[in-house]
């Protein structure tokens, strides 16, 4: 079974408040203790069967084992600021492997605004699936073959999650 059946199941059964949807587009909102709860337990079920990108601009704990997945210019070239040196390029997405932390993921993103998803490549865009229809959010899924993408809130309450059906 894929990440994203198992995420369904979760999803279906959780009967939790704040929990809508259905099918391929789902919400998570809220702030309770069994909310936060299920949303560590889908990004645990996920990272327990396959590696997963993240898109967002602070860079990880180095103890997590996330790499840079892609990078962006930010500018001409690099010179010196203070004590560091300052690169011509941010990082705007990561991967962690198959078996990173949940809780420590979860914990470096606990800020909001960035979008988890397994797919072959990595993206360096999204639009705002918070703000979507479950129309668009299930499109987006399966046009860009994303077996799951979570885009979280600016403030890591909302959680839009799509997912993609099985092609098998």
């Amino acid at each position: 079974m894929r990440a994203a059946d198992h995420v369904a199941e979760l999803l279906r059964s959780s009967n939790v408040k704040g929990v809508t949807g259905g099918d391929f587009a789902w919400w998570i909102d809220g702030t309770s203790r069994r909310i936060d709860e299920l949303k560590t337990r889908i990004i645990q079920v996920v990272l327990e069967q396959s590696s997963a990108f993240v898109n967002f601009d602070d860079p990880p704990d180095e103890s997590l084992g996330i790499r840079c997945a892609l990078k962006v210019e930010k500018g001409p070239k690099p010179w010196w600021i203070r004590t560091t040196w300052w690169q011509p390029y941010r990082c705007v997405t990561w991967e962690a492997p198959k078996g990173t932390s949940a809780q420590g993921l979860r914990s470096w993103l606990y800020t909001g605004n960035w979008q988890f998803y397994v797919a072959d490549s990595c993206r360096a865009e999204f639009p705002d699936l918070c703000r979507a229809s479950s129309e668009f959010v299930a499109f987006f899924a399966e046009a860009c073959e994303l077996e799951i993408v979570i885009d979280s809130f600016h403030d890591d309450v909302t959680w839009a999650i799509g997912l993609a059906p099985d092609r098998a």
